[in-house]
C-alpha cells in the first residue's frame, strides 16, 4: 500500500549503513512528550542526581537534540506538534480563553499518517481544544484516545479536572469535581472507568500503553503519542486538603531519594524516576509484541522546566520564559532503527516543535505533505535526514513569539509586550523575557556534622552558592539559605565603578560583578549583587547567614555573629574531618507530607527571589559563546545591525500571525458556552465535548 513511500526510507537507511529490518511498512513511531522536564534532570546529565536508568540508555543509543525549541508554556507547544505551526502560527499565542482554542484550522499529524496506513493512538494530555468534539482527538485523526482534555489533572492518583465546577453546580452539588479522564475510540466519546481512581497517573498511562501495543497488529505502522503528565504539579485547588502540595509520587519511589535533603527535590526526583519507568513499561510491550527493533523512539518536553522544583543549567530561566531555559528543551530520538554512527551522540542542528509535522510524516513514514493542509501553510521543516546524518539541517531560525494585533505577551509585570527568535548563533529578546535566575541541581547530603540534624551543599538558587544549611528533626526549615540575597543589585553608570564596589567589602557583606544588563529604561548599566561573605567565603567566621527576628515574611540577613538571628550558627569544622558519608534524609522535614493510610507523597514547590532582566530596546546574545545568555551585546555599537535585521524579521513574522484560533471569537459566546460546558460535567460526572459547532476551517 505505501511500497514506493517505504523504499525510499529504506534507501536511506541503506546510505546510512543502518541494518534494516525487513518490512514492507513504514516504521512503528512512540512520541513521547514529557511535561515541565528540566533540560538538565535526567540522570545523564546530572551525575546520576536522578534515577532514570531507561532514558539514559535511549540517550546513550540515541541522539540527543540539543537545539530543539518550543514553546514558553504547554498548550501553544502542543498545537505546534500537531499542525506543524509556530505556535503563534496555529493561532495559539498564549493560554488565555485555553479552552476556547481549536485545532481544526489545520490538517493534525494523524490525519496525514492514516492514509499511509498508520493506526493512531493519543494518550495523557490533549490541552489543544476539547469544547466541541470536532476539536477532541478521535476527531483529529487518532483511532483512540485515552487520557484528560485539561492542562493538568487535580491529582496524580485521584484524576479529577482541574479549576472549580462551583459556579455552575446547584446547592446540593457544590463540591462536585468531574473526573478529566476518558477513553475514547472514533467517535465514541466515553469516561474512563470509575475504578482507576487511586492509581497513579504515570503508570495509568504506561499500563494503557503497553496495553495497546500488546494488542496491535505488527503488519500495520502503529503510532503512539504518549503525552505524560510528568512531571507537572497535579493542579490541587485551594479546598483540596493536599492544596499547594503539587509535587507528587509514590512513597517507596521518593524513599529512593534519601540523600536529597529537600522534599520538593525528593517527589520531583520519584516523578522523573516513574516518568522513566514508565517509558521502560511501553519499550518492554513493544520488544515483547516483536515491534521494538522496526520502531522510532521520539521524546521531547513541551517547555522548560519550572524553577520550583527543575533545573535546567545551564541554561537561564525556566518555563514562562523567553531565555533558553524556558524554550529550548530536552529531546532525543533513540531506538534499534539510529544507525549505529550516530548512537550517543549530539546533533546540534536548530529544530522546532512544528518540525515533527514535517519530520515524521515525510522523514519517517516516507509520505509527501499535501499541498493544502490548511489556512497558512505549515511552519515545519523535514529535520530527520540531517539527524541521522549529522549535517546542519534546513532550518536557520526559530521564531519563539511575535507581536501583532493579536497579542501582547506581557511575560513579567515591567517588561511589556515580549516577543523573541533565534537567527543562526544570535538571540534576540524584546521586552520582558521572564524570571532570570539559573539554577542547579542541588548536592546530596554526605556528612552529619550536627547532633540530630543533617548539613548539605546549599542549592545555587540565582547567584547562590558555597552556604551551607541544617536540616533535620531538631532543625525544620531546610530552606532558610535560599534568600541571603539582601539589597537589590548595586547599579553603577560604568562597569569601572561597578568592579570598584565589588572589590569592597564591609564588615560581612561583598558585591559581586555580574556583568553588564539593562535597567527599566533601556540604558546598559552594570550590576553588583550584594551577597553574604559567609556565603561566599565560608571561612568567614565572623559573618552569619540568620533569620532576623520579628522581620516581615520571615527575611534571612547577613551580618556580624551577634545575637540578632534565631539560626543555629555554622558548625565549626571537626578536629578530624570526618570521612564523607551519604546521610538519609527522612521524608518530611520541609514542606512534604504523606496522604494517611496510603503511600501518596507530595511536596511543596520551592519559592525564591525573582531575579528579571528588562530588554530595551532588546537583549542580544549569542548563543553559541554564550549558552546561559550572560553576555547581553544589545547596547554594543558592533552588534545594532544582526539586532535591527533580526527585529524587522521578527516584525515581519508578526505580520503573518493569524487571528487566535478561538471556537468562538465573542467573549460573551464563549463564556455561555463555557457555563453550559461546566453544567453538563457536573451533571454527567466527567468532562465531555459538547456536540454542535462550527469548525475553524468552515470560516475560510
Amino acid at each position: 500500500m505505501c511500497t514506493s513511500m517505504w523504499m525510499s526510507w529504506a534507501a536511506l537507511m541503506g546510505v546510512l549503513n543502518l541494518v534494516v529490518v525487513e518490512a514492507t511498512t513504514p516504521p512503528h513511531v512512540l512520541f513521547v512528550v514529557g511535561d515541565d522536564v528540566g533540560y538538565s534532570d535526567f540522570g545523564f546529565f546530572n551525575d546520576q542526581k536522578t534515577i532514570t536508568p531507561t532514558i539514559d540508555g535511549l540517550l546513550q543509543t540515541g541522539v540527543f537534540l540539543s537545539d530543539y525549541y518550543t514553546f514558553k508554556i504547554c498548550s501553544p507547544s502542543r498545537a505546534a506538534m500537531l499542525t506543524g505551526r509556530y505556535p503563534w502560527g496555529a493561532g495559539f499565542y498564549d493560554m488565555s480563553e485555553d479552552t476556547n482554542h481549536c485545532t481544526t484550522n489545520s490538517t493534525a499529524l494523524p490525519e496525514l499518517l492514516k492514509p499511509l496506513g498508520y493506526k493512531t493512538h493519543a494518550l495523557g494530555k490533549w490541552d489543544v481544544g476539547f469544547m466541541l468534539k470536532e476539536c477532541s482527538p478521535t476527531y483529529r485523526g487518532y483511532d483512540t484516545f485515552f487520557g484528560y482534555y485539561l492542562a493538568c489533572e487535580a491529582d496524580y492518583w485521584y484524576h479529577d479536572a482541574a479549576g472549580s465546577y462551583s459556579s455552575c453546580a446547584g446547592p446540593d452539588s457544590v463540591t462536585t469535581t468531574p473526573t478529566d479522564l476518558s477513553n475514547n475510540t472514533a467517535t465514541k466519546i466515553s469516561p474512563a472507568a470509575a475504578g482507576l481512581n487511586g492509581t497513579y497517573n504515570t503508570r495509568l498511562l504506561a499500563n494503557e500503553a503497553a496495553r495497546l501495543v500488546t494488542a496491535h497488529d505488527v503488519t500495520t505502522p502503529f503510532f503512539m503519542y504518549l503525552a505524560f503528565m510528568a512531571v507537572h504539579d497535579g493542579c490541587t485547588s485551594k479546598t483540596s486538603p493536599f492544596s499547594g502540595l503539587g509535587k507528587q509520587a509514590p512513597l517507596a519511589t521518593v524513599d529512593l531519594y534519601n540523600t536529597t535533603v529537600l522534599d520538593t527535590y525528593k517527589v520531583a526526583g520519584a516523578m522523573y524516576t516513574e516518568l522513566d519507568s514508565g517509558v521502560q513499561t511501553v519499550i518492554d510491550a513493544l520488544q515483547a509484541n516483536g515491534m521494538w527493533d522496526s520502531t522510532v523512539l521520539i521524546f521531547v518536553s513541551d517547555n522548560g522546566g519550572p524553577l520550583d522544583h527543575c533545573t535546567n543549567e545551564p541554561l537561564r530561566g525556566g518555563k514562562h520564559t523567553f531565555f533558553e531555559g524556558g524554550v529550548r528543551v530536552m529531546s532525543f530520538v533513540s531506538g534499534p532503527l539510529i544507525p549505529v554512527s550516530r548512537r550517543g551522540t549530539r546533533w546540534a542542528g536548530m529544530a522546532a516543535s512544528a518540525d515533527w509535522y514535517a519530520t515524521i510524516t515525510e522523514g519517517m513514514a516516507g509520505g509527501t505533505l499535501p499541498a493544502n493542509t490548511g489556512y497558512r501553510p505549515p511552519d515545519a521543516l523535514n529535520v530527520w535526514s540531517a539527524i541521522l546524518d549529522g549535517s546542519a539541517g534546513p532550518r536557520t531560525e526559530v521564531v519563539h513569539q511575535v507581536q501583532n494585533q493579536w497579542i501582547c505577551d506581557v511575560t513579567q509585570a515591567n517588561g511589556g509586550c515580549a516577543s523573541s527568535m533565534r537567527m543562526g548563533e544570535m538571540k534576540l529578546i524584546i521586552g520582558g523575557p521572564g524570571d532570570s535566575r539559573t539554577l542547579e541541581k542541588p548536592e546530596p547530603c554526605t556528612v552529619t556534622p550536627v547532633p540530630n540534624g543533617y548539613t548539605a551543599p546549599c542549592p545555587a538558587r540565582g547567584f547562590l552558592t558555597g552556604c551551607q544549611f541544617t536540616c533535620g528533626p531538631k532543625f525544620k526549615n531546610c530552606q532558610g539559605c535560599f534568600g541571603n540575597v539582601t539589597t537589590p543589585p548595586l547599579i553603577t553608570d560604568t562597569p569601572e565603578a561597578c568592579q570598584e564596589a565589588c572589590s569592597k567589602v564591609g564588615e560581612c557583606g561583598a558585591f559581586q560583578w555580574i556583568g553588564a544588563g539593562n535597567n527599566v529604561s533601556g540604558t546598559i548599566h552594570h550590576q553588583c549583587i550584594f551577597k553574604c561573605a559567609a556565603a561566599i567565603a565560608p571561612g568567614r567566621t565572623e559573618c552569619s547567614i540568620g533569620h532576623k527576628m520579628g522581620s516581615a515574611g520571615g527575611a534571612w540577613v547577613c551580618g556580624p555573629k551577634v545575637n540578632n538571628s534565631d539560626a543555629p550558627p555554622p558548625p565549626g569544622p571537626p578536629a578530624t574531618p570526618p570521612t564523607p558519608q551519604q546521610c538519609p534524609v527522612p521524608f518530611g522535614l520541609s514542606g512534604g507530607s504523606v496522604e494517611e493510610g496510603s503511600d501518596h507523597a507530595r511536596a511543596i514547590g520551592l519559592k525564591g527571589d525573582r531575579y528579571d532582566l528588562v530588554c530595551k530596546p532588546w537583549c542580544l546574545f549569542n548563543l553559541t559563546s554564550d549558552i546561559g545568555e550572560r553576555n547581553d551585546l544589545g547596547g554594543n555599537p558592533a552588534y545594532q545591525e544582526i539586532a535591527q535585521k533580526i527585529a524587522a524579521r521578527l516584525l515581519y513574522h508578526g505580520t503573518t500571525g493569524p487571528m487566535p484560533a478561538y471556537i468562538w471569537p465573542n467573549a460573551t459566546e464563549f463564556k455561555e458556552k463555557t457555563n453550559e460546558s461546566c453544567v453538563s460535567a457536573v451533571a454527567t460526572g466527567y468532562l465531555e465535548p459538547l456536540d454542535a459547532g462550527v469548525t475553524l476551517l468552515d470560516a475560510f
